[in-house]
Protein backbone atom coordinates (compact mmCIF):
# COMPACT_ATOMS: atom_id res chain seq x y z
CA UNK A 1 0.00 0.00 0.00
CA UNK A 2 0.72 3.32 -0.58
CA UNK A 3 -0.79 6.68 0.12
CA UNK A 4 -2.62 7.71 -3.34
CA UNK A 5 -0.64 11.52 -3.29
CA UNK A 6 2.11 9.49 -3.87
CA UNK A 7 1.42 8.10 -7.24
CA UNK A 8 2.22 10.18 -9.99
CA UNK A 9 2.07 10.32 -14.13
CA UNK A 10 5.28 9.93 -16.27
CA UNK A 11 5.48 8.90 -19.97
CA UNK A 12 1.91 7.16 -20.08
CA UNK A 13 2.97 5.36 -17.24
CA UNK A 14 1.72 5.25 -13.24
CA UNK A 15 4.13 5.09 -11.18
CA UNK A 16 5.78 6.61 -7.72
CA UNK A 17 9.11 8.28 -6.87
CA UNK A 18 11.52 6.13 -4.61
CA UNK A 19 14.64 7.47 -2.76
CA UNK A 20 18.11 5.35 -4.97
CA UNK A 21 21.06 4.69 -2.58
CA UNK A 22 22.10 8.33 -3.00
CA UNK A 23 18.70 9.65 -1.64
CA UNK A 24 18.21 11.13 -5.66
CA UNK A 25 14.19 10.63 -6.58
CA UNK A 26 13.77 7.87 -9.17
CA UNK A 27 10.27 6.78 -11.35
CA UNK A 28 8.93 3.40 -10.61
CA UNK A 29 6.61 2.17 -12.63
CA UNK A 30 3.69 0.60 -10.83
CA UNK A 31 0.64 -1.65 -11.14
CA UNK A 32 -2.01 -0.70 -9.01
CA UNK A 33 -5.28 -2.50 -7.54
CA UNK A 34 -7.61 -1.19 -5.45
CA UNK A 35 -8.04 2.42 -3.57
CA UNK A 36 -9.50 2.83 0.34
CA UNK A 37 -9.31 6.09 1.36
CA UNK A 38 -6.36 7.96 0.98
CA UNK A 39 -3.74 4.57 0.23
CA UNK A 40 -3.91 2.60 -3.00
CA UNK A 41 -3.09 -1.34 -3.26
CA UNK A 42 0.15 -1.80 -5.47
CA UNK A 43 0.11 -5.23 -7.00
CA UNK A 44 3.67 -4.82 -8.78
CA UNK A 45 6.72 -3.03 -9.35
CA UNK A 46 7.78 -2.06 -5.24
CA UNK A 47 9.80 -4.14 -3.07
CA UNK A 48 9.10 -3.36 0.78
CA UNK A 49 12.89 -2.25 0.94
CA UNK A 50 11.95 0.94 -1.25
CA UNK A 51 11.32 4.30 0.23
CA UNK A 52 8.10 6.04 -1.77
CA UNK A 53 8.51 9.73 -1.22
CA UNK A 54 5.67 11.95 -0.57
CA UNK A 55 7.51 15.37 -1.35
CA UNK A 56 10.66 15.77 -3.37
CA UNK A 57 13.68 16.47 -1.52
CA UNK A 58 14.88 20.19 -1.60
CA UNK A 59 16.89 21.01 -4.91
CA UNK A 60 15.78 17.54 -6.72
CA UNK A 61 13.07 18.29 -8.36
CA UNK A 62 13.10 19.02 -12.16
CA UNK A 63 11.69 21.87 -13.24
CA UNK A 64 9.76 21.21 -16.65
CA UNK A 65 9.67 23.39 -19.20
CA UNK A 66 6.66 24.73 -21.33
CA UNK A 67 7.07 24.73 -24.87
CA UNK A 68 11.29 25.04 -24.68
CA UNK A 69 10.75 27.94 -22.41
CA UNK A 70 12.57 28.39 -19.17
Amino acid sequence: MVRTGAIAQQDNFQGVFVANDKGDPVFVPITVSRTVNDKTEVKSGLTRNEFVLLSFPPGTRKVSKANGRP
